[in-house]
């Protein structure tokens, strides 16, 4: 009994310990976005786009986040739609729900088990359409 009462404390303490790291980074972020105007303010540090001018698929998603966390949602998403998954990923890590991870585990075992060119390919098509996308939402003066 005193086992499966530590193991349920453990679990709580980490889940608390989670939750707690990620209200204490939201509420950095967005003080932060209030306080240097969405992010808008400061240099491009991205080195695909001031080495070819054009964003990455990562490029306007800590603006995007920081929209987010003010409440933001539709400059969210036309920023950078990733930081919404980034957001939900770090959700998901943090409360631990059983029936996602288990849905990831599953998907993740399944494209493990594919061979290297298929991985390759994939991962390659998903980097190209998301570039493809930033470079759209970069002329489209989003930026």
């Amino acid at each position: 009994m005193t086992i499966q009462i530590n193991h349920q404390q453990k679990l709580l303490d980490s889940r608390l310990t989670r939750l707690t790291i990620l209200l204490a980074g939201w509420f950095v972020i967005r003080e932060t976005s209030i306080r240097a105007n969405g992010f808008n303010d400061g240099p491009i540090i991205c080195p695909i786009r001031l080495l070819t001018g054009f964003p990455c698929p990562g490029c306007g998603t800590t603006r995007s986040i920081g929209a987010f966390s003010t409440g933001d949602f539709d400059l969210a998403w036309s920023l950078n739609p990733l930081g919404f998954a980034l957001i939900a990923t770090i959700l998901i890590w943090t409360l631990r729900i059983k029936a996602v991870n288990r849905f990831f585990s599953d998907s993740l075992g399944r494209f493990s088990k594919k061979n290297k060119a298929y991985k390759t390919s994939i991962l390659v098509f998903i980097y190209g359409a998301s570039w493809a996308l930033a470079v759209y939402r970069f002329n489209s003066d989003t930026f």
